[in-house]
């Protein structure tokens, strides 16, 4: 699970069930400016692809790739060369910092079939959450394809072959959309 501790400076813990009360932390941190800053925004969402983990930020632009036997950072990828995500951190600079409170990008993230998929969502005056990247996972992290769905406002999705279903929050209803 994506899990901050503040004495390891970790992002990622693994609970062992045969063992309820082993915890091993493990996976780099993002340092911020304040305590709370550290913990609420060090969040990852955790996805399996064969032998590797991949930790994606909700609120950096960033993917990290990890070794599932020995929990090493093999490489990570910052896609912040992406005209969406750098409107984001512009807008997100903006703002005045206040330690109780960020600004999440990354709404929702999926792995099928050796590429990584994320909901991004459009910060600024008229928001967004519209946007899928697709991201092929080997032999290195690349940007393959930027999908824009037809609503504004999705909150998660999957995909099902050459199908992504996404649930539109403005009409409270899943939408089945063929990928080209």
């Amino acid at each position: 699970m994506g899990s901050y501790d503040r004495d390891l400076k970790t992002s990622i813990s693994l609970l062992d069930l045969t063992n309820k009360k082993e915890i091993s932390s493990f996976g780099e941190s993002f340092d911020f400016n304040h305590s709370l800053q550290n913990i609420i925004k060090n969040k990852r969402d955790l996805l399996k692809d064969h032998e590797y983990f991949y930790a994606v930020s909700d609120n950096q632009p960033i993917i990290e790739k990890y070794d599932f036997i020995n929990k090493e950072k093999l490489e990570s990828f910052n896609y912040s060369f992406i005209p969406i995500i750098q409107k984001n951190i512009e807008f997100i600079n903006s703002k005045p910092d206040s330690p109780n409170s960020y600004t999440a990008f990354v709404r929702d993230s999926y792995i099928d079939n050796g590429e990584l998929y994320l909901l991004i969502s459009n910060q600024g005056a008229k928001f967004r959450a519209n946007t899928i990247l697709r991201i092929k996972l080997r032999p290195n992290f690349e940007l393959n394809t930027i999908y824009h769905l037809p609503g504004n406002i999705y909150s998660t999705f999957c995909i099902e072959n050459d199908t992504l279903y996404a649930f539109n929050n403005e009409t409270a209803s899943i939408e089945k959309i063929r990928r080209k």
